[in-house]
Order: C-alpha cells, then structure tokens, then sequence
C-alpha cells in the first residue's frame, strides 16, 4: 500500500483531474434519477402469495384503480345524480384515463346480458324517479358498496387508467389533472367530493419522496457544514468533507441510474444515509491530517504519514460497513437488497474519496499554522472529561450497560410489524 500511498501524493493533480471526470460522467446520469412510489417494491418476490397476486393481476387487469367518492344526504337527489354524471364526463376526458364508470353510465347485465342497456337511461327528474332509482338498485347488489352505498349517501366513480409507465403517469399529469378536477367539484358544494386509490397514493408519495430528499439532504448538509466549521475552525476543514459527501452522492446516484435502479419507498434513505457515512471517514483523515501537521515538515510527508497510519484503520473500518449491509442482499425483499447494496457502494466510494482525493488535495496545499488544541478546544475539554468520567466510573458503567441490555433484549420479541401504508405519511 505504501507505493499507492507514494504516488497518490506525487501525482494529486492528475489523481484530481480523474476524479473531476469521473465525477462529471455520473453527475451527467444522476440528474436522470426516477423515483418509484409504487408498493410493489416492497413485496416479498419470493413469495408465494405474490406470485398469485400477479398472476390475477394479469388475469382480471391491475387492481391499481382511482376512486371519487361523492358523499351528500340523498345520491339518488336528481342535482347530485348530475354532478356525477358530469364528474364522469370530466374525468374520462383526461388524457391517461381510459375508462370510467359510475352510477350515470354503468350499463345493466342483469335487464340483458348480451346486450346491456345503460343501468340509468335517463337521469330521474323528480322525487318520484329517485325513489324508484332507488328500488331498482336495491335489486340489483352487484352495485351496493361498488358504486353506490346502501344508504344512499354516498356514491363511488371507479378510474380505470390506461397502462403507462410511472414516468408517463407523472409526466402527463394524469394523478394531478383528476385532482384538480374532484377539487373544483368539492368547493361548488354542497356534496363533498373526495379521491382516493392505489395511483393517488403512489403520485402522492413520489411527491413525498422528492419533497423529503430535497428538504432533508440540504438541511442535513447544512447542519454538517455548521459543525464542521466549528470543530475545525478552518476553509479546508469544512471544504473537503462536503466536497467527499457531494461526490459520493454523486457517483452512487449516477450508478444507480446506470444499472436502471430508481429511488424507492425502501431506498429514500439511500442518500442522507450517505451524507452520515461519506462525512465520517473523511473526518478520520482530517483529524489526523491535523496532529500530523503539529509535528511539521512538508505537505507531501504530513500526508504521506497520516496515510500510513489511518489508512488501515479505515479500510478495516469500511469492510465491517460494507459487510454488515450486504447481508440485506440475502433479504427477498427487492427495494431492500438494493438499499444494501447501493449503501454498500457509496461506503467504498467515501473511502476511496477520503484516502484518495482528500489526500491529495491536502498535498497540494501548504500546512496550516496551528499550534496544540487550537482547533476544537471546547470539545476536547468536554471530551476528555467524558473518558476521564468513564475510567474512573467503569465498574458502575459496565454494570449498568449490561442491565439495561438484558432489558432491551426481553423487549424484543413484542416487536410488531406494521405493514400500513398510510403510516408513511403525517397525520395530517
């Protein structure tokens, strides 16, 4: 390792300029990355209750079907029969829908099987057609709970979509333009008018997810950016890490996208789980860039140094990391394999940036002028009294870990598993 060590601080420009192009090659994928709300992600592919479910989907056509519910005192009213009768109108025209149907233009199998009439050829006018509307489905349960309720105060309008891609189904607008619809009917009142089913779910959770990675990465790097710019106190301590946490998001994201991999409901996690891991190896080799820098000498023996001596140490590090996330590769579940095996990735990407990269721009920079405790003087003080505390209290803190261990562990088996997809979101 010592000659790869060697050339990495002869040669940083042209260690750089690899690393740039590399970096600008993933970079130009990575802005292609997909989002995938869809739950299939996170069913168990091995299982033989999906391979049935697949099979009747491909029997009797997807099940991922959008619902308008329309709820008023009396559906049967004449003035709501026609504010579904028009809602079936709208929403068949939307462009990705390819069937809807409703109470205003089901048709009637059970009056003639072979040809079946409109189940209402025309839209009752008075009290007096309501009522008999009314008794005509009550003979007919094949419509109870499907698109009528059997006390008539709410009625169902089912959204067949036509078969797309999720990006064609986000890129058309095809969950947003029914929206706006049914929203533009419930604030003309008075029946409430509300849109529900496995689409809407998924189009709200992609908006969810992207929401929450544009929110939630920013916000967590900024906060590591203000840390680090307190513990180091310096441009090249706060610089390097983001720079190692940006480039490995980058290059992981960008392989994803290569191998056709999109983010999903079990990978969302992916990137600021990147940010955690990529931030810290690069902190080893800063910190020991530091105390080698004390000692004096040159940029290329300071670093040439710390090299020797944390690059074992990380890389014994990393291995464990990786290790312990490729076992989620034996799990059957798809979405969870893959979180496995991208962190897996993005871990040996922060460790090559961190020995390899960081390194040799350090190399390239002249030494700082520090002198002993300089950076970090506040933790180092509250941290050294935290060990000291710790060795001269060891007996009484070895004990107590070991009770509230045995503790957790009679807690584990009342672990529940919780499979509602509606808990992914707020409750609000």
């Amino acid at each position: 390792m010592d000659s790869v060590y060697r050339a990495i601080v002869r040669r940083p420009a042209a260690t750089l300029l690899v690393v740039a192009l590399l970096t600008a090659f993933f970079g130009w994928h990575a802005r292609n990355m997909r989002l995938d709300a869809s739950v299939q992600t996170l069913l168990n592919e091995g299982d033989d209750q999906k391979a049935y479910y697949d099979e009747i989907r491909a029997l009797f056509g997807s099940d991922e079907i959008g619902v308008v519910g329309v709820f008023a005192d009396d559906v049967y009213e004449p003035a709501v029969l026609k504010k579904i009768q028009d809602l079936t109108a709208r929403i068949s025209k939307v462009d990705g829908v390819q069937e809807v149907v409703s109470l205003t233009n089901a048709a009637d199998p059970v009056e003639d099987v072979i040809q079946p009439p409109p189940l209402i050829p025309e839209l009752p006018r008075t009290k007096q057609e309501s009522a008999a509307l009314k008794a005509k489905l009550a003979e007919r349960p094949m419509y109870l709970k499907n698109l009528v309720a059997p006390d008539g105060r709410a009625a169902g309008i089912n959204v067949f979509f036509a078969e797309m891609s999720e990006d064609d189904f986000a890129q058309r607008r095809v969950d947003e333009n029914v929206a706006a619809i049914v929203e533009e009917a419930n604030a003309a009142g008075p029946e409430r008018v509300v849109y529900t089913g496995l689409p809407h779910f998924r189009a709200h959770s992609q908006a969810a997810m992207r929401t929450d990675m544009y929110r939630f990465v920013p916000v967590s790097l900024g906060i590591v950016v203000v840390i680090l710019a307190l513990c180091f106190r310096s441009f090249r301590g706060v610089l390097l890490p983001t720079m190692t946490i940006l480039v490995t998001l980058v290059w992981t994201l960008g392989i994803m996208v290569l191998a056709g991999t999109p983010l999903s409901l079990g990978t969302i996690a992916l990137p600021p789980l990147l940010l955690v891991l990529a931030s810290a190896y690069c902190l080893h080799v800063l910190a020991e860039y530091y105390e080698e820098a004390e000692h004096g000498g040159t940029p290329h023996d300071v670093v040439l140094n710390l090299l020797r001596s944390t690059g074992t140490p990380i890389v014994i590090t990393a291995i464990t990391t990786v290790v312990g996330f490729l076992s989620l590769v034996t799990n059957q579940i798809g979405s969870i394999r893959e979180l496995g095996i991208y962190s897996s990735i993005g871990v040996l990407i922060a460790i090559l940036l961190s020995l390899v990269v960081v390194p040799a721009l350090l190399a390239m920079l002249p030494l700082p002028k520090i002198e002993h405790g300089q950076y970090t003087p506040t933790l180092s003080r509250r941290l050294a009294a935290i060990a000291s505390f710790g060795i001269d209290n060891r007996r009484a803190l070895i004990a107590a870990t070991i009770a509230l261990s045995v503790l957790c562990l009679t807690q584990v088996p009342r672990i529940q598993v919780d499979n509602n997809l509606h808990s992914f979101f707020r409750a609000g």
